[in-house]
């Protein structure tokens, strides 16, 4: 006789990571060998920019990992804890954030600066895949590094693996991803899904004012030239990125102090003379300005503006930063979640 499947409705959905470990810890899902089906418009493929191995180990709901967990950074944390051991995204056919896998072996680790091991013990935790839409989050890292046991307790996973799948959902699905021929054996599966993959819709440009996708692109766009092969020179243009976006990030939150002064109109109209200034601050003044007319358009609308056609929320310079700055590729697209809208307010 069969037995009923658990199921598990949180909001938000990666509180349901605690979950997953409960049944692990009280034996009803094995340690290793999940495969994670995770039906969703966005891949949920993320790491938490902080995110240590040690941190990976303090999974309490107080703990370490928790604090740094968001919707779109759960499942990989997983996979370098060891429990899921393939990640199979299940996508509507307009998310192309990444392309049809068949199978593709990833890896994660540390990626420390210097090569100690007291550095690998602190660095992020990184992957080595090169595609574009983990390139463009600052997640690829061509030198992983292994930590010795003895500085991380008893955690065998210096370097994890998982094989990663990627196909469009159908009826028909003719990908070689699930199944024992392309997955192999799992101990279990789990099946994660997630109800915009019913709600959320392409194409911001089709609400979004075209100057702002374009203001958009100019400042959260990929400015790694053509790189685009793993190697040391993509790691450069990934690391370069991330020091780009913690600086977008600190001037988001002064352009919110602005329009909370109510200076908007005279910050705007800033004048400047290119003749006086250096091309990082030139940078600088025309990013503040991009941000400074995006982030306005979206409190606006974000606050239930009658002509607004994203969904209302109130916006923080926290969240808009967040979702501009995870980019859908290599291109500069901006990111299919950044306004999420529905077919109909009653969906």
């Amino acid at each position: 006789q069969r037995q009923p499947i658990r199921v598990f409705i949180r909001e938000p959905h990666d509180e349901v990571l605690l979950d997953i470990y409960r049944l692990i810890g009280s034996k009803r899902l094995p340690f290793s060998l999940l495969t994670l089906l995770h039906l969703n418009s966005h891949p949920d493929l993320q790491l938490p920019p902080k995110l240590t191995a040690n941190d990976c180990l303090d999974a309490g709901v107080d703990g370490a990992l928790q604090s740094q967990l968001s919707i779109g950074s759960w499942i990989l944390p997983a996979a370098y804890a060891g429990h899921f051991d393939s990640v199979v995204w299940l996508r509507p056919p307009w998310s192309d954030q990444l392309p049809d896998i068949k199978r593709r072996l990833v890896r994660i680790g540390p990626c420390p600066v210097e090569s100690s091991a007291a550095a690998a013990v602190e660095a992020p935790l990184r992957l080595d895949c090169g595609l574009p839409y983990f390139a463009a989050e600052c997640m690829y890292c061509h030198h992983l590094t292994s930590i010795p046991e003895a500085e991380i307790g008893k955690n065998s996973n210096k370097i994890s693996q998982f094989h990663l799948c990627s196909h469009e959902f159908s009826s028909a699905l003719d990908c070689d991803c699930v199944g024992q021929s392309g997955l192999g054996q799992a101990a279990a599966y789990v099946v994660d899904v997630d109800l915009d993959y019913f709600s959320t819709q392409d194409a911001p440009s089709k609400w979004l004012p075209a100057d702002l996708i374009s203001a958009a692109r100019s400042v959260y766009g990929w400015r790694g030239g053509e790189i685009v092969e793993e190697g040391p020179a993509l790691e450069t243009a990934c690391r370069r990125r991330e020091q780009r976006l913690e600086r977008l990030g600190q001037i988001m939150m002064e352009v919110s102090s602005e329009l909370d002064s109510k200076t908007e109109a005279s910050t705007s109209s800033e004048a400047i003379n290119v003749d006086e200034v250096d091309d990082a601050e030139k940078d600088d003044a025309q990013d503040r300005t991009a941000l400074r007319s995006l982030f306005a358009w979206a409190r606006r609308h974000g606050n239930g503006d009658s002509s607004a056609t994203a969904t209302a929320t109130t916006w923080t310079p926290e969240d808009l930063h967040e979702v501009l700055s995870g980019q859908d590729g290599l291109g500069g697209e901006l990111p299919h979640r950044v306004f999420a809208r529905r077919d109909s307010p009653d969906d």
